[in-house]
Protein backbone atom coordinates (compact mmCIF):
# COMPACT_ATOMS: atom_id res chain seq x y z
CA UNK A 1 0.00 0.00 0.00
CA UNK A 2 2.60 2.80 1.09
CA UNK A 3 4.03 1.76 -2.49
CA UNK A 4 1.02 2.95 -4.48
CA UNK A 5 1.35 5.89 -2.63
CA UNK A 6 4.97 6.69 -2.80
CA UNK A 7 4.39 6.10 -6.78
CA UNK A 8 1.41 7.82 -7.67
CA UNK A 9 2.90 11.40 -5.50
CA UNK A 10 6.01 10.43 -7.76
CA UNK A 11 4.50 10.76 -10.99
CA UNK A 12 2.43 13.44 -9.93
CA UNK A 13 6.38 14.91 -9.80
CA UNK A 14 8.04 13.81 -12.69
CA UNK A 15 8.64 17.14 -14.59
CA UNK A 16 10.93 19.05 -11.00
CA UNK A 17 11.15 22.48 -11.34
CA UNK A 18 13.49 24.48 -9.29
CA UNK A 19 12.89 24.74 -5.65
CA UNK A 20 10.62 26.12 -4.02
CA UNK A 21 10.40 28.03 -0.40
CA UNK A 22 8.93 30.74 1.35
CA UNK A 23 10.67 33.13 4.17
CA UNK A 24 8.72 35.93 6.71
CA UNK A 25 10.47 38.82 4.12
CA UNK A 26 7.27 37.88 1.84
CA UNK A 27 3.96 39.55 2.77
CA UNK A 28 0.62 38.27 0.98
CA UNK A 29 -1.60 41.08 1.05
CA UNK A 30 -1.80 41.69 -1.70
CA UNK A 31 -3.20 37.99 -2.78
CA UNK A 32 -5.61 38.64 0.44
CA UNK A 33 -6.97 41.59 -0.69
CA UNK A 34 -7.41 41.55 -4.27
CA UNK A 35 -8.97 38.50 -3.80
CA UNK A 36 -11.75 39.97 -1.15
CA UNK A 37 -10.82 38.44 1.45
CA UNK A 38 -11.27 39.85 5.33
CA UNK A 39 -8.16 39.79 6.67
CA UNK A 40 -8.28 38.37 10.33
CA UNK A 41 -4.73 37.28 10.92
CA UNK A 42 -4.05 39.51 13.60
CA UNK A 43 -6.82 38.63 15.88
CA UNK A 44 -6.39 34.82 15.29
CA UNK A 45 -2.86 34.46 16.19
CA UNK A 46 -3.95 35.45 19.82
CA UNK A 47 -5.83 32.62 20.12
CA UNK A 48 -3.81 30.25 18.67
CA UNK A 49 -0.51 31.16 20.61
CA UNK A 50 -2.38 30.82 23.69
CA UNK A 51 -4.09 27.11 22.71
CA UNK A 52 -0.82 26.04 21.70
CA UNK A 53 1.12 26.78 25.24
CA UNK A 54 3.79 29.11 23.16
CA UNK A 55 5.22 32.39 23.90
CA UNK A 56 5.18 34.93 20.80
CA UNK A 57 8.33 33.88 19.56
CA UNK A 58 8.19 30.24 19.39
CA UNK A 59 4.71 30.60 18.38
CA UNK A 60 6.03 31.91 14.98
CA UNK A 61 7.48 28.86 13.95
CA UNK A 62 3.98 27.34 13.22
CA UNK A 63 2.10 30.63 12.12
CA UNK A 64 4.06 33.13 9.43
CA UNK A 65 3.93 36.59 11.00
CA UNK A 66 4.36 38.69 8.05
CA UNK A 67 4.27 42.26 8.17
CA UNK A 68 1.26 43.27 6.32
CA UNK A 69 -0.93 41.75 8.96
CA UNK A 70 -4.16 44.40 9.06
CA UNK A 71 -5.07 45.00 13.20
CA UNK A 72 -8.32 43.22 14.03
CA UNK A 73 -10.10 42.86 17.40
CA UNK A 74 -9.93 39.53 19.04
CA UNK A 75 -13.85 38.50 19.45
CA UNK A 76 -15.08 37.38 22.87
CA UNK A 77 -16.10 34.00 24.50
CA UNK A 78 -18.83 32.01 23.07
CA UNK A 79 -21.67 31.45 25.18
CA UNK A 80 -23.28 28.92 23.44
CA UNK A 81 -23.35 25.39 22.96
CA UNK A 82 -21.18 23.93 20.10
CA UNK A 83 -21.38 21.11 17.53
CA UNK A 84 -18.70 20.37 14.54
CA UNK A 85 -18.41 18.67 11.94
CA UNK A 86 -15.03 17.46 10.30
CA UNK A 87 -14.53 16.77 6.63
CA UNK A 88 -11.63 15.17 5.06
CA UNK A 89 -10.16 15.51 1.13
CA UNK A 90 -8.70 13.29 -0.89
CA UNK A 91 -7.89 9.32 -0.15
CA UNK A 92 -9.92 10.63 3.38
CA UNK A 93 -10.14 6.72 5.34
CA UNK A 94 -7.64 5.54 2.74
CA UNK A 95 -5.00 5.09 5.26
CA UNK A 96 -7.42 4.20 8.17
CA UNK A 97 -8.28 6.66 10.45
CA UNK A 98 -5.08 8.52 10.90
CA UNK A 99 -5.78 9.91 7.25
CA UNK A 100 -9.46 11.35 8.19
CA UNK A 101 -8.84 14.50 9.96
CA UNK A 102 -7.54 15.57 13.61
CA UNK A 103 -8.60 11.99 15.15
CA UNK A 104 -6.40 12.57 17.10
CA UNK A 105 -7.01 16.22 18.00
CA UNK A 106 -11.21 16.14 18.18
CA UNK A 107 -11.01 14.11 22.22
CA UNK A 108 -9.65 17.35 23.56
CA UNK A 109 -13.04 19.46 21.82
CA UNK A 110 -15.26 16.47 23.22
CA UNK A 111 -13.76 17.10 26.76
CA UNK A 112 -14.86 20.51 26.62
CA UNK A 113 -18.41 19.69 25.96
CA UNK A 114 -17.97 20.00 22.20
CA UNK A 115 -19.70 17.71 20.05
CA UNK A 116 -17.60 16.75 17.12
CA UNK A 117 -18.53 14.25 14.33
CA UNK A 118 -16.07 13.09 11.19
CA UNK A 119 -18.44 12.70 8.42
CA UNK A 120 -17.66 9.70 6.56
CA UNK A 121 -16.99 10.90 2.94
CA UNK A 122 -15.68 8.40 0.41
CA UNK A 123 -11.91 9.62 -0.37
CA UNK A 124 -12.42 8.78 -3.68
CA UNK A 125 -15.66 9.87 -4.90
CA UNK A 126 -16.10 12.87 -5.97
CA UNK A 127 -18.02 16.50 -4.83
CA UNK A 128 -21.30 15.27 -5.70
CA UNK A 129 -21.70 12.14 -3.70
CA UNK A 130 -20.00 13.56 -0.90
CA UNK A 131 -21.85 16.37 -0.58
CA UNK A 132 -24.91 14.21 -0.46
CA UNK A 133 -23.20 12.19 2.55
CA UNK A 134 -22.58 15.26 4.16
CA UNK A 135 -26.06 16.06 4.15
CA UNK A 136 -27.38 13.39 5.22
CA UNK A 137 -24.57 12.91 8.10
CA UNK A 138 -25.55 16.84 9.47
CA UNK A 139 -29.75 16.03 9.39
CA UNK A 140 -29.35 13.20 11.51
CA UNK A 141 -29.05 15.37 14.35
CA UNK A 142 -31.40 18.07 15.71
CA UNK A 143 -29.68 21.98 16.10
CA UNK A 144 -30.60 23.32 19.57
CA UNK A 145 -31.88 26.86 20.04
CA UNK A 146 -28.60 27.69 21.41
CA UNK A 147 -26.43 25.94 19.39
CA UNK A 148 -23.82 27.01 16.65
CA UNK A 149 -23.06 24.31 14.07
CA UNK A 150 -19.35 24.77 12.42
CA UNK A 151 -18.04 22.82 9.55
CA UNK A 152 -14.17 22.14 9.52
CA UNK A 153 -12.87 20.79 6.08
CA UNK A 154 -9.80 20.16 4.96
CA UNK A 155 -8.01 19.87 1.44
CA UNK A 156 -10.70 18.47 -1.48
CA UNK A 157 -13.36 18.42 1.96
CA UNK A 158 -13.75 22.20 1.49
CA UNK A 159 -14.49 21.73 -2.10
CA UNK A 160 -17.11 18.89 -1.16
CA UNK A 161 -18.89 21.30 1.73
CA UNK A 162 -19.02 23.59 -0.33
CA UNK A 163 -21.11 21.84 -2.88
CA UNK A 164 -23.02 20.35 -0.38
CA UNK A 165 -24.01 23.83 0.68
CA UNK A 166 -25.31 24.74 -2.95
CA UNK A 167 -26.75 21.44 -3.42
CA UNK A 168 -28.72 21.64 -0.28
CA UNK A 169 -30.84 24.52 1.40
CA UNK A 170 -31.37 23.06 4.39
CA UNK A 171 -28.01 21.97 5.12
CA UNK A 172 -26.92 25.96 4.22
CA UNK A 173 -29.50 26.86 6.46
CA UNK A 174 -28.77 24.60 9.74
CA UNK A 175 -24.82 25.33 9.27
CA UNK A 176 -23.44 29.00 10.70
CA UNK A 177 -19.66 28.67 9.81
CA UNK A 178 -17.88 26.87 7.17
CA UNK A 179 -13.89 26.86 7.86
CA UNK A 180 -11.69 25.58 4.56
CA UNK A 181 -7.97 24.55 5.93
CA UNK A 182 -6.06 24.06 2.49
CA UNK A 183 -8.46 23.35 0.42
CA UNK A 184 -8.16 23.72 -2.89
CA UNK A 185 -11.52 25.55 -3.60
CA UNK A 186 -9.85 26.89 -7.00
CA UNK A 187 -8.60 23.71 -7.88
CA UNK A 188 -5.10 22.34 -8.39
CA UNK A 189 -2.96 22.07 -11.62
CA UNK A 190 -1.42 18.85 -10.27
CA UNK A 191 -5.12 17.37 -10.48
CA UNK A 192 -4.95 18.11 -14.85
CA UNK A 193 -1.71 15.90 -14.55
CA UNK A 194 -2.94 13.52 -12.25
CA UNK A 195 -6.55 12.76 -13.12
CA UNK A 196 -5.31 10.39 -16.43
CA UNK A 197 -2.60 8.94 -13.91
CA UNK A 198 -4.94 7.79 -11.62
CA UNK A 199 -7.66 6.38 -14.00
CA UNK A 200 -5.24 4.63 -15.65
CA UNK A 201 -2.92 2.86 -13.15
CA UNK A 202 -4.82 3.33 -9.53
CA UNK A 203 -8.65 4.04 -10.01
CA UNK A 204 -9.67 0.41 -8.83
CA UNK A 205 -6.27 -0.15 -7.44
CA UNK A 206 -6.00 -1.06 -3.54
CA UNK A 207 -9.41 -1.73 -2.96
CA UNK A 208 -8.91 -3.50 0.37
CA UNK A 209 -7.68 -0.12 1.71
CA UNK A 210 -10.35 1.93 0.29
CA UNK A 211 -13.76 1.92 -1.61
CA UNK A 212 -13.16 3.20 -5.38
CA UNK A 213 -16.20 5.63 -5.23
CA UNK A 214 -17.30 6.84 -7.89
CA UNK A 215 -13.98 7.86 -9.69
CA UNK A 216 -14.74 11.30 -9.89
CA UNK A 217 -12.45 12.59 -7.02
CA UNK A 218 -9.41 13.62 -9.27
CA UNK A 219 -11.47 15.12 -11.61
CA UNK A 220 -13.51 17.24 -9.15
CA UNK A 221 -10.21 18.95 -8.41
CA UNK A 222 -9.38 20.26 -12.02
CA UNK A 223 -8.86 23.90 -12.17
CA UNK A 224 -11.16 23.88 -15.21
CA UNK A 225 -14.10 22.45 -13.31
CA UNK A 226 -13.98 23.81 -10.56
CA UNK A 227 -14.45 27.15 -12.31
CA UNK A 228 -17.16 25.89 -14.23
CA UNK A 229 -18.65 25.04 -10.69
CA UNK A 230 -18.12 28.46 -9.01
CA UNK A 231 -19.24 30.53 -11.98
CA UNK A 232 -22.81 28.47 -11.69
CA UNK A 233 -23.26 29.24 -7.87
CA UNK A 234 -22.90 31.67 -5.13
CA UNK A 235 -22.10 30.66 -1.74
CA UNK A 236 -25.09 30.82 0.28
CA UNK A 237 -26.12 33.21 2.42
CA UNK A 238 -26.21 32.84 6.17
CA UNK A 239 -23.03 31.17 6.17
CA UNK A 240 -19.90 32.23 7.97
CA UNK A 241 -16.87 31.43 5.41
CA UNK A 242 -13.18 31.23 6.89
CA UNK A 243 -10.29 29.85 5.31
CA UNK A 244 -6.35 28.94 6.95
CA UNK A 245 -4.05 28.96 4.22
CA UNK A 246 -0.73 26.29 4.82
CA UNK A 247 2.76 27.80 3.93
CA UNK A 248 5.23 25.85 4.76
CA UNK A 249 9.22 26.68 4.89
CA UNK A 250 11.29 23.98 3.18
CA UNK A 251 12.17 22.46 6.72
CA UNK A 252 8.24 22.22 7.17
CA UNK A 253 7.60 20.70 3.98
CA UNK A 254 7.29 16.87 3.72
CA UNK A 255 10.23 15.19 1.97
CA UNK A 256 7.34 13.53 -0.57
CA UNK A 257 5.80 16.83 -1.56
CA UNK A 258 8.97 19.06 -2.47
CA UNK A 259 8.85 17.33 -6.19
CA UNK A 260 5.26 19.02 -6.31
CA UNK A 261 6.04 22.12 -4.28
CA UNK A 262 8.69 22.63 -6.56
CA UNK A 263 6.02 22.51 -9.66
CA UNK A 264 4.23 25.37 -8.69
CA UNK A 265 6.70 27.54 -7.75
CA UNK A 266 7.08 30.39 -7.91
CA UNK A 267 3.44 30.42 -6.47
CA UNK A 268 3.33 29.98 -2.89
CA UNK A 269 2.13 26.65 -2.08
CA UNK A 270 1.69 23.78 0.61
CA UNK A 271 3.09 21.13 -1.62
CA UNK A 272 -0.31 20.41 -3.12
CA UNK A 273 -2.12 23.71 -3.34
CA UNK A 274 -1.21 27.40 -4.28
CA UNK A 275 -2.14 29.41 -1.26
CA UNK A 276 -4.34 31.65 -3.77
CA UNK A 277 -6.40 29.00 -4.55
CA UNK A 278 -7.63 28.12 -1.14
CA UNK A 279 -9.86 30.97 -0.78
CA UNK A 280 -12.53 33.20 -1.99
CA UNK A 281 -14.38 36.33 -2.32
CA UNK A 282 -16.53 37.15 0.90
CA UNK A 283 -14.02 34.89 3.03
CA UNK A 284 -12.37 35.49 6.24
CA UNK A 285 -8.48 34.28 6.51
CA UNK A 286 -7.47 33.24 9.85
CA UNK A 287 -4.29 32.60 9.57
CA UNK A 288 -1.35 31.53 7.27
CA UNK A 289 0.05 28.11 9.37
CA UNK A 290 3.77 27.11 8.99
CA UNK A 291 2.76 23.46 7.97
CA UNK A 292 2.33 21.27 4.71
CA UNK A 293 -0.59 19.59 3.06
CA UNK A 294 -0.79 16.58 5.41
CA UNK A 295 0.81 17.35 8.34
CA UNK A 296 -2.01 20.55 9.13
CA UNK A 297 -5.01 17.45 9.86
CA UNK A 298 -3.56 14.01 9.49
CA UNK A 299 -1.59 11.90 11.54
CA UNK A 300 -0.77 9.31 8.49
CA UNK A 301 3.77 9.37 8.60
CA UNK A 302 3.37 5.65 10.05
CA UNK A 303 1.50 4.48 6.60
CA UNK A 304 4.06 6.63 4.47
CA UNK A 305 7.50 6.42 6.59
CA UNK A 306 10.31 8.71 5.42
CA UNK A 307 8.00 10.30 2.53
CA UNK A 308 6.22 11.71 4.74
CA UNK A 309 9.08 13.69 6.87
CA UNK A 310 10.08 16.66 7.16
CA UNK A 311 13.44 18.27 8.47
CA UNK A 312 12.14 20.26 11.45
CA UNK A 313 11.97 17.25 13.92
CA UNK A 314 8.97 19.09 16.30
CA UNK A 315 5.40 18.45 15.07
CA UNK A 316 2.70 20.75 14.28
CA UNK A 317 0.35 21.27 17.33
CA UNK A 318 -2.48 20.13 15.23
CA UNK A 319 -4.85 20.13 18.53
CA UNK A 320 -3.86 23.60 19.52
CA UNK A 321 -4.83 24.75 15.98
CA UNK A 322 -8.43 22.77 15.68
CA UNK A 323 -9.63 24.24 19.06
CA UNK A 324 -8.02 27.52 17.90
CA UNK A 325 -10.60 27.51 14.73
CA UNK A 326 -13.21 26.40 16.94
CA UNK A 327 -13.32 28.71 19.91
CA UNK A 328 -12.65 31.90 17.39
CA UNK A 329 -15.29 31.32 14.85
CA UNK A 330 -17.53 30.38 17.63
CA UNK A 331 -17.21 33.43 19.31
CA UNK A 332 -17.83 34.98 16.09
CA UNK A 333 -21.18 33.92 15.63
CA UNK A 334 -22.52 35.37 18.80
Amino acid sequence: MKGVWVAFALMLAGCQSPSYSVNAAWTPGRLISEAGVRDERAAFRAVFCTKAKLSAHDCDRYLWRFGDEAPFTYPQSSTHSLRVFLVGGLFSGCLGEASRPWVDSAAALASRGIAVTQVPVQGRSGAALNASIINRTVSQYRKQPDERWIMIAHSKGGVDGLTALWTYPELSREIDAMVTVASPLMGSELADLGAPLYASLFKDGFVERCAPGDGMAMRDLQPAIRRQALESHHLPAGVAYYAVGTLPDDNSLAYGLKPAAAMMAPHPNDGQVRLDHTWLKGFRLLGLMNVDHWEVALTSEGELGVFAQRAREQAFPQGALLEAVVDYVGAELE
